[in-house]
């Protein structure tokens, strides 16, 4: 068996290799761990749709839009998407957003337009709808035949994220005749 000299001991070249490959199994079982951690997290929203309108990924209105995941991020951090409405009636509609709170449990309506995702006494999660400004929820926005409600923002606010949950909000748009 081979040894060396290390701090004035022999050692020999077999312990050294096992401290080596421990401490580098150890490293990366750590990095591993914050790896798999970080993705484990998913939220995401599902649109429901009251009225003869259509939510759309893109201004001429080509590609719907029912769902959508939002992508990791850190403690303090903002993210959104857009989506553009459009009045797929014979009719003028007054358009106006809220969440169903009795099928989005830890969801809490803060008020304006604003909900917060709250579990164990911690709020982790804000979301809210804007265009052009704070869209309030239960405010109704005019939409006439035909026309399209551009720049609608779905904002997602991590706060305090907690690893290992998945979490989807059902924001709805109801459209009803003027």
């Amino acid at each position: 068996m081979k040894t060396i000299k290390l701090f004035g001991k022999s050692v020999s070249l077999t312990t050294i290799l096992s401290l080596f490959l421990i401490g580098i199994l150890g490293t990366s079982t750590t990095v591993f761990a914050v790896l798999y951690m970080s993705k484990s997290l998913t939220i995401g929203f599902k649109l429901k749709v009251i009225g003869k309108i259509g939510i759309y990924k893109d201004l001429a209105c080509s590609i719907p839009f029912d769902s959508y995941t939002f992508p990791d991020f850190t403690d303090g951090q903002m993210t959104d998407t857009k989506a553009y409405i459009r009045n797929e009636g014979n009719v003028p509609v007054l358009l106006k957003w809220y969440v169903d709170l009795p099928t989005n449990p830890n969801w809490v309506f803060i008020g304006g337009a604003r909900y917060e995702y709250q579990q164990g006494g911690k709020t982790h999660w804000t979301f809210y709808i804007s265009q052009n400004g704070f869209w309030d929820v239960g405010l109704t926005k005019t939409l006439n035949v035909g026309a399209i409600l551009p720049d609608v923002q779905i904002v997602l606010g991590e706060i305090d994220a907690t690893p290992d949950v998945s979490y989807t909000i059902v924001p709805t748009f109801e459209a009803n005749s003027v």
